[in-house]
């Protein structure tokens, strides 16, 4: 359970940021002073066909709220660096790499979000993800058992709600943190209660709701309808939800795609092409999207600070880390 706990509180801020890349499922509750229903579907002018919308790398419009994966890895790298520095202090080794990468994977553009839609990667690849073995992932540096008095440097006898769990006591002649390194760290980047240090809850729960009203929108249906029945013309049966395609592959069990698999994923790719399903489902999501963001402007331009003050101050961490 201690290790569990403190994996969970190393890398917290990769967790954090890889939820805010969530696009379809997820707690939209969100609080009371949250709008998140559009009244009446949204208005929308333009639409542009598949092509377009993939060449052209289009971000919906939440985007603009949320880090964008370099600026991700730089935050999770200031905060590496300054609860490294807080370990020496206690005797302890550097528990962090400095140089983590990849942990914010966003889907604020088409490519992806309404399930597979590049033609060469489907041709190659099925459903699977490129195999080139290259993604990367946050890890602490060591795998280390985890002491009680490291823990309590980390955590500060906190867990990652803030909720105390043991009080704190002196390690190596010295009184950890309020709140631990990992609490001394997210104040460093702005967090106010030590904890938050990138404010992207409510920016990710408009981005599920946004998604989710979308879908339900009759014009995304409609568009869904004719992809379905594509579909059904290439002898696949699948008429209520795109993203369920890939179901039927046990992706995670088999590192090699099927020929049937192969075949099927070319077909879904070749389907949206012909009813624009990307495109249409794009322009509408932006719809609801834009109507979303100015029903809660106030609380995601606080948000929105956060996020700055938290990347400006990571640059000044990592510029010290290097000189």
């Amino acid at each position: 359970m201690r290790t569990l706990l403190l994996r969970s509180l190393v890398v917290g801020a990769a967790s954090l940021l890889a939820a805010t890349g969530c696009a379809n499922g997820g707690d939209t509750s969100g609080r009371n002073d949250w709008t998140l229903q559009i009244a009446a579907p949204p208005l929308v002018t333009d639409v542009p066909d598949t092509k377009s919308v993939l060449d052209t790398s289009a971000t919906l419009p939440i985007a603009g709220y949320l880090p964008t994966e370099q600026q991700a890895d730089l935050v999770n790298n200031g905060r590496a660096v300054v609860i490294n520095r807080c370990l020496e202090r206690y005797g302890f080794e550097h528990l962090l790499s400095t140089t983590q990468s990849g942990t914010f994977q966003h889907t604020y553009t088409a490519d992806g979000r309404y399930g597979i839609n590049d033609l060469v990667r489907a041709e190659r690849y099925g459903y699977h993800p490129a195999l080139d073995g290259n993604t990367p992932t946050a890890r602490p540096l060591r795998e280390a058992p985890i002491s009680t008095d490291l823990e309590m440097v980390m955590t500060g006898g906190l867990d990652s709600s803030g909720r105390r769990l043991a009080s704190r006591k002196l390690v190596n002649g010295q009184m950890p943190p309020v709140g631990g390194c990992v609490a001394e760290a997210a104040r460093k980047l702005g967090a106010r209660d030590g904890r938050t240090y990138l404010d992207t809850e409510l920016a990710q729960v408009l981005s599920i709701s946004s998604y989710e009203q979308s879908f339900a929108d009759s014009r995304v249906q409609d568009a869904v309808q004719k992809w379905s029945s594509c579909m059904l013309g290439e002898g696949y049966d699948i008429d209520k939800d795109p993203t369920v395609a890939p179901d039927r592959f046990p992706i995670l069990n088999n590192q090699v795609p099927s020929g049937v698999e192969i075949r099927q994923a070319v077909a879904d790719v070749t389907c949206k092409i012909h009813s624009n399903l990307v495109g249409v489902w794009f322009a509408v999501e932006t719809a609801y999207q834009s109507a979303l963001i100015d029903q809660n402007l106030q609380e995601l331009a606080a948000a929105k600070d956060s996020l700055d003050t938290a990347i400006s101050r990571a640059t000044t961490l990592m510029a010290g880390a290097v000189s």
